[in-house]
């Protein structure tokens, strides 16, 4: 009974493999370098072995079955392109009430969808350019959260498309600017 279980519960597990690249939570775009079993607790359990490919040099270790970590495959390259395509599109909603939009950032910055995560780079980015007209500044709250986001989508966009990560904005400005006009 036991093993019918492990083999029900490794079914509703999506299954990632060594030499994947993935985006981990907050970690950003990672290469998985191993699936093995670790003993780190009273049991042994299926873990990735995961570098993100941000420049640290530190080895996550993510249980195959937890669900308490967004993790995902990156973008094809086509999937990118066509994200850069919609960006002139993407509604971007900005809450007022400081509180309720800090909570539904941080909801975005942890579920990582990557149209909503573009919809709050795009939302701090026209709240601050706004901010600036009135000679204020963006709360540091959403400024960490809009470099946040910007690190994630770069990061992935950077992977996914060969580029250095630093050359990501230019790269996106080069397309947008030859969209045909609608």
């Amino acid at each position: 009974m036991a093993q019918l279980a492990i083999r029900v519960q490794q079914r509703r597990v999506k299954m990632f493999e060594k030499d994947d690249f993935v985006m981990y939570g907050n970690a950003g775009a990672c290469q998985i370098l191993d699936v093995r079993k670790e003993k780190f607790g009273k049991d042994e359990e299926l873990y990735y072995i995961m570098r993100p490919l941000n420049g640290d040099s530190s080895t996550i270790y993510f249980p195959v079955a937890s669900e308490k970590v967004s993790m995902r495959k990156l973008l094809t390259s086509s999937e990118a392109h066509q994200l850069i395509s919609s960006l002139p599109e993407i509604e971007s909603e900005w809450i007022e009430d400081d509180q309720r939009r800090k909570a539904h950032f941080e909801q975005i910055l942890r579920e990582g969808n990557r149209r909503e995560l573009a919809a709050l780079v795009k939302a701090c980015y026209l709240a601050r350019e706004a901010k600036q007209k009135e000679g204020k500044k963006l709360h540091m709250v959403d400024e960490r959260m809009m470099e946040k986001a910007q690190r994630l989508l770069h990061g992935e966009l950077a992977q996914v498309l060969d580029i250095p990560v630093e050359d990501v904005v230019s790269y996106i400005d080069k397309i947008l600017e030859n969209l045909p006009e609608s």
